[in-house]
């Protein structure tokens, strides 16, 4: 008998794109599988909405949903995570790739025994796009990773008014011998979601990604003390530009606050009190060492844990 391959939907997009909010958004909708497992690779915090959990397992690494699914953190490499999953039932799986990965990279190491790439979008920050592709450390993972996509899906249209991809990024030149061309939706357009679980055939013609893509670093800050919230945006305001996301759990005499940065947007919530504390820096290797600057402005609150260097191809990123 041929065996049963489990189809994988790759959620990609450079970072702050908004790859979580639509994940989130997926797993509400009814029309995904009845047993579907999202794959998370975020730092060390599954973001998912807390009104979809059931439950968490001891270690945090597993999320129970409501509505049936399964959130699992990816901690190893891919083939170890599809390999623990082999024993679940399993209809579909939801990989939402790391925010510095090339989606090719990721499909291919999406071909793993009983699995299969099936489908690849990539989220596009209409608000920020532009001024991305052309920076000198991240630009061209950025283009990369459009020109890599079966669908671009198109966010933050609300933050940019119009927003065109430039020529050499249009659809067309994505899979220009392919007649099941690369298209582009908006992510509140209500018929994404059943064109994302229809396949993707293979792309021709791939571009040529191989070289002058950046690498990242990432480092962490561990909070000892409470801040207060007017202080934590005074110094999130003097973070670094170079460093290009920011996001956690830091607690606020007025409680738990979720962190969430990219560039020079800055969004700080309440949060639910059964997260950790701390915050994660990611940044271009090449671009800034914040680590000094960090260990002295945040020192009265937050301890650096440390630095981890990671490459724009890896799937453990976010």
């Amino acid at each position: 008998m041929k065996q049963r391959l489990i189809p994988i939907t790759i959620i990609s997009g450079y970072l702050g794109s908004g790859k979580t909010t639509f994940i989130n958004r997926l797993l509400t909708a009814d029309v995904l599988p009845s047993k579907v497992a999202v794959l998370i690779n975020d730092f060390g915090d599954i973001n998912i909405d807390a009104s979809l959990i059931t439950q968490v397992s001891d270690d945090g690494s597993v999320v129970s949903l409501k509505n049936g699914c399964v959130c699992c953190m990816l901690q190893d490499e891919l083939a170890n995570t599809f390999e623990r999953m082999s024993s679940l039932e399993i209809d579909h799986v939801l990989l939402e790739a790391s925010g510095v990965a090339l989606p090719d990279k990721l499909r291919a190491q999406c071909h793993y025994p009983g699995y299969f790439p099936h489908h690849c979008a990539v989220t596009v920050d209409a608000e920020n796009y532009h001024q991305k592709r052309q920076d000198k450390y991240v630009g061209n993972l950025v283009q990369q990773q459009v020109l890599q996509a079966d669908t671009l899906i198109i966010t933050k249209l609300d933050l940019a008014g119009s927003f065109e991809l430039p020529v050499s990024h249009a659809p067309s030149q994505i899979h220009s011998a392919d007649s099941s061309q690369a298209k582009q939706y908006s992510v509140t357009d209500p018929q994404l979601i059943y064109h994302l679980l229809e396949p993707a055939k293979d792309p021709n013609n791939r571009p040529d990604s191989s070289s002058d893509i950046a690498s990242f670093s990432s480092c962490t800050l561990e909070q000892h003390r409470p801040i207060d919230i007017q202080k934590l945006r005074d110094l999130l305001a003097a973070v670094p530009a170079q460093i290009e996301r920011i996001k956690g759990f830091v607690d606020t005499p007025s409680g738990l606050q979720l962190i969430q940065k990219v560039g020079k947007r800055c969004s700080i919530a309440p949060a639910d009190t059964a997260q950790n504390s701390g915050l994660v820096f990611i940044y271009p290797r090449d671009a800034v060492n914040p680590a000094e600057v960090l260990q002295v402005n945040w020192k009265p609150w937050m301890t650096l844990r440390g630095k981890h260097l990671h490459s724009a191809n890896h799937p453990g990123q976010s």
